[in-house]
């Protein structure tokens, strides 16, 4: 038997071998010498007790016994006894012969010496030729696996330098049509001093329109789940199914050859979550975002530079904290500047509210019983940010003040035909007021002092997704599986413009809206893997 290592392969079976051997053949030397002794003693022995003649002495002759006499038996037994007597005092009884002890001599041994050598050494060099054919099998398996990953290492690379071919050779196709194009701007320059106008005075907002101005289409065949603005910057920011964030500078647009709308390559890329992004918020200054996933993770990412290469490495350093409590998947989050606070709401049934850039993040914890069922959307009350909104999957929305955790009022969200499930609640921007978005298709205002329904109204063909308003309280967009996005008047409650932005994926159509904060920009997120900005 031998035994070998994985590195540094040895045999120590023939060394053994050899100690063996040696030892059997002193023994039997040893065997042979006494033997040799044995008879060496008992040959001595015979000699000294032989009888010895004496010669006749004069008159004794006469006296000597005959030897065919009576007496001649008795002396020659005593004299054998005698004899046997000294053999046993003088040297050891000889032991009978055994197996293996015939025929032993020095020529004998060598030979047998010389074979087993032999032998062994034949089976020192098997072991050896195993242990080099081991080797080079490791060997073989190390060169495999350094070719796997040189392999991986350049279809990275391949990937890359496709991706800066592809949008090299679609820049060079638009530079044909930069000039037919050219001809139509009048229409996109009016249309941004509208957009820029509306912003400013409400009341010629009636009159204006708004226009497909972008479209980003780079997280490929996912729905896109969630979106949100820079605070100041042309920038956007959009999580996807396909498990990533994608930050979009609109400045660096190019024409599309599909349609006069400008496409958007993602600036940068941020990757941690193991499952689909479900929900976004961004800080007040736009220097972090935080997003919540399939996984159950809230996670806090720094957003890079704005002028950052989209072909640099990815930075791990821009992921700064994980926020980790919720067992499920986590669907909404809210951000409030006044505070400093982030609010979540989980599958797992829990509401949290968190402290981002504290030792003890999380601050409370809402429905921990999971009483009122799983919560859909939550949202800091804009009046008073002691309180937040939420909204659960039983048809109920409650107000809780965050001071003492408890439930303030319970709003009026229950409809007559039994639809429960509530996709989104939001809070006006200056008035103590809730809006809910229905799966039957209605939009609910509600006050949120005494609970009752404001207004209620049919707002889309099919399911209300999504409610956002703008920072200056004039407009509420809604989001439907019906693929149009409608813009509504904020003091009357009537729909001013309906835009047709989606198409329908697997009977879903958006996902989310919502408004720059200081800029005359719209966004749209489709299960159609499409972002698009109007203008």
């Amino acid at each position: 038997m031998h035994s070998a290592a994985t590195d540094g392969l040895y045999f120590e079976g023939p060394e053994a071998e050899a100690a063996r051997l040696t030892r059997s053949v002193v023994i039997l030397l040893l065997r042979s010498r006494r033997k040799e002794r044995s008879f060496q003693c008992g040959a001595s022995t015979t000699g000294t007790l032989r009888p010895q003649r004496t010669a006749p002495h004069g008159d004794m002759e006469a006296d000597r016994p005959d030897p065919n006499g009576p007496g001649a038996a008795t002396a020659a037994a005593a004299i054998a006894a005698a004899a046997t007597g000294a053999a046993t005092a003088g040297c050891p009884q000889p032991r009978e012969p055994q197996d293996g002890d015939g025929g032993l001599s020095l020529p004998g041994i060598l030979h047998f010496i010389q074979y087993e050598w032999g032998r062994f050494q034949a089976e020192k060099y098997r072991w050896e030729a195993e242990r080099d054919e081991l080797r080079a099998q490791v060997a073989f398996l190390q060169g495999e696996r350094k070719g796997q990953e040189n392999m991986k290492q350049d279809l990275v690379r391949r990937i890359k330098m496709l991706e800066y071919a592809l949008k090299q050779e679609r820049e060079e196709e638009e530079e044909d049509s930069e000039d037919a194009l050219g001809e139509f701007d009048f229409l996109g320059s009016g249309e941004e001093g509208e957009g820029a106008g509306e912003m400013q005075d409400p009341r010629e907002e009636l009159k204006k329109t708004w226009n497909p101005r972008f479209t980003l289409r780079s997280h490929f065949d996912d729905a896109i789940r969630a979106l949100t603005f820079h605070p100041s910057q042309e920038v956007l920011l959009t999580a996807s199914e396909d498990g990533t964030l994608k930050l979009w500078n609109l400045n660096k647009a190019m024409h599309s050859k599909k349609n006069a709308a400008l496409d958007v390559e993602p600036i940068y890329t941020f990757r941690a979550h193991s499952g689909a992004v479900l929900s976004l918020a961004m800080g007040p200054e736009g220097e972090a975002c935080y997003s919540g996933g399939l996984d159950g993770s809230v996670r806090c990412w720094k957003i890079p530079d704005l002028n950052v290469d989209p072909y640099d490495n990815y930075d791990p350093g821009v992921q700064s904290l994980v926020l980790g409590g919720h067992e499920d998947a986590v669907w909404g989050l809210a951000f409030s500047a006044a505070h400093r606070r982030l609010a979540s709401c989980s599958a797992d049934g829990s509401v949290r509210v968190w402290d981002p850039l504290g030792s003890a993040p999380c601050l409370s914890v809402l429905n921990k019983e999971k009483e009122r069922g799983t919560p859909t959307s939550v949202a800091f009350v804009t009046s008073d940010p002691n309180q937040v909104v939420v909204s659960y999957d039983g048809g109920d929305t409650l107000l809780y003040d965050l001071n003492t955790e408890q439930s303030l009022v319970a709003l009026e969200t229950q409809t007559v035909d039994g639809s429960q499930l509530i996709h989104r609640v939001v809070s006006h921007p200056s008035e103590p007021i809730s809006i809910t978005a229905h799966d039957n298709r209605t939009i609910r205002f509600l006050d949120n002092k005494t609970g009752k329904v404001v207004h209620s109204m049919v707002a889309h063909l099919d399911a209300v997704t999504c409610l956002t308003t703008d920072p200056k309280g004039t407009y509420l967009i809604s989001g439907s599986h019906d693929c149009s996005v409608r813009l509504w008047m904020l003091d009357n409650r009537t729909c001013v413009q309906e835009i047709t932005a989606h198409r329908k994926k697997h009977d879903e159509a958006i996902h989310d809206v919502a408004f720059h904060p200081s800029q005359p920009f719209i966004g749209s997120a489709g299960a159609d893997a499409l972002a698009k900005v109007f203008v």
